[in-house]
């Protein structure tokens, strides 16, 4: 299930939590949504793609992303190297804490992350 240091989601039968709220926070809000999407020419899989704000979304459980064991597993690296490929391919990019969600609401923290994320030109899906 790893390969070169991340974790093959692929391989999970069914959605996190996290990710379930995710999904229905972006359906309230109206936003069509594809997930676990893996865009063209990535080796990476995102939790949600919104195609029409060309936006890559990773919704982040504490234990896998930023737990002691995630740093002993090298887990901010991999998470650094997703969102650097986004970035640099012209993606939104966005990044949600379980913890921040937990406190906010999956709605408010979109929101918020959506404002402060810096916008990128709609650029044809890759798939």
């Amino acid at each position: 299930m790893w390969a070169d240091g991340m974790f093959d989601r692929r391989c999970l039968a069914r959605p996190t939590v996290l990710e379930r709220v995710l999904a229905v926070a972006l359906d309230q809000m109206g936003l069509d949504h594809e997930p676990q999407y893996r865009p063209g020419g990535s080796r990476y899989v995102y939790d949600e793609y919104v195609p029409s704000r060309n936006m890559l979304i990773e919704a982040d459980g504490e234990f896998w992303h930023h737990s002691e064991w995630a740093v002993r597993h090298g887990r901010p690296d991999v998470d650094a190297r997703k969102e650097r490929w986004a970035t640099e391919n012209s993606y939104m990019f966005v990044r949600l804490r379980e913890s921040e969600v937990e406190e906010n609401g999956m709605e408010a923290c979109l929101i918020q992350a959506i404002d402060e994320a810096p916008a990128m030109s709609a650029r044809p899906r890759r798939s």
